[in-house]
């Protein structure tokens, strides 16, 4: 990813954010998340880069990137094989409950973009 795109880039996991997995299904997606596909569009017009992640196995990929675009998903990357961990810490992180919510933060964050200057320390 080229220096100056970090900045426009959102990075987005798929199972749980966009999609609801089951082992059972087509490209295991069970169902699409309520609001994810008219917020990628949104997201788009915003002008960033989508960029997805998940866990699933890097063979799964094309089979993947398929059923999202059928779906109507937008997105400009798709990556597999995130670490599988209990925790993910991350200074950028916004906490996924739902589309609305999500997309309050991520316009407060375009707002106040990150600043190491103003992040809080631990004493």
């Amino acid at each position: 990813m080229r220096y100056d795109n970090q900045y426009k880039t959102i990075v987005i996991d798929i199972d749980g954010v966009l999609v609801h997995w089951s082992p059972t299904a087509p490209a295991n997606i069970k169902a699409v998340v309520d609001r994810a596909r008219e917020s990628l569009i949104k997201l788009r017009r915003m002008g960033l880069i989508i960029h997805l992640y998940t866990a699933r196995p890097v063979e799964q990929k094309e089979e993947l990137s398929k059923a999202l675009k059928d779906l109507g998903f937008v997105f400009d990357h798709l990556t597999c094989g995130k670490p599988a961990g209990f925790i993910y810490l991350d200074d950028r992180a916004v906490r996924f409950r739902n589309w609305e919510d999500a997309m309050k933060w991520i316009n407060v964050l375009r707002r106040e973009p990150f600043s190491h200057d103003t992040y809080p320390t631990a004493t």
